[in-house]
């Protein structure tokens, strides 16, 4: 079939924090008096995210979504990083509120270089371009702040469609909305178990992006830019 959409994913293949993850939990910490590296949160995140990705694929149920989900998942995943850190002596609770109204301001978040050329181009080939990702209704704000929205058809957000990836469900959610079989659509992101796999198991064609990665992986389709998505009908062949 031709190739008729392309989702992308949000964070960190649209658009990533400033100025880092780790800085902007520090930047909130600090509010409270307390001075934590940057590097100390960004070393904390791995195993605790790794952990939280195990057991969403031990439990389905798990992937269900709203936004109300949505706000507690992250709760309980900063709520492992503030025990994991001793040096966080802060009120959990008023540091958490805190910290997630922070990372619902679009000024915390910015595009990479290419994302808006990219998008653009992509429209011009006659693709639906869409967003299709993990996150709240907070996105909406983020991308409309960030001057995206104008370049994308559509904003597919698991906590308002019920569904976050790898599910299938949401995949399909975004399709129907498209008008488009998965088969005429790719989806592309920076998850290898979130954006290839859920999106082979939905039907539609991956693409990984990989900016920060070594050696391109096997077995996928994989980019190192969005500015390659220029060619993304010679990629799905």
């Amino acid at each position: 079939m031709a190739l008729k959409a392309i989702f992308l994913d949000a964070g960190y293949t649209l658009l990533h924090p400033v100025p880092s993850l780790g800085g902007i939990y520090a930047e909130v910490a600090e509010t409270f008096g307390v001075q934590i590296p940057p590097t100390r949160f960004e070393r904390a995140f791995g195993p605790i995210w790794d952990r939280h990705a195990r057991e969403v694929l031990e439990n389905p149920d798990l992937l269900r979504e709203s936004d109300t989900e949505h706000r507690a998942m992250w709760e309980g995943f900063t709520r492992q990083l503030h025990a994991a850190i001793p040096e966080m002596v802060v009120p959990f609770d008023s540091w958490f509120d805190r910290l997630y109204q922070r990372f619902g301001d679009p000024q915390v978040w910015t595009p990479f270089p290419e994302a808006r050329q990219a998008l653009q181009t992509l429209r011009e080939q006659g693709l639906w371009v869409g967003v299709l990702s993990n996150w709240d209704s907070r996105l909406e704000v983020i991308l409309e702040g960030n001057g995206l929205t104008p370049f994308v058809h559509d904003v597919v957000i698991s906590s308002q469609v019920g569904y976050r990836k790898p599910h299938p469900e949401i995949f399909r959610i975004a399709c129907a909305r498209a008008g488009v079989h998965p088969e005429e659509a790719v989806h592309v992101g920076d998850s290898w178990s979130d954006d290839v796999e859920g999106a082979r198991a939905a039907n539609l064609n991956p693409i990984l992006l990989c900016r920060y990665n070594g050696d391109l992986p096997e077995g996928v389709t994989a980019v190192r830019s969005l500015s390659e998505l220029s060619a993304v009908r010679d990629l799905v062949k």
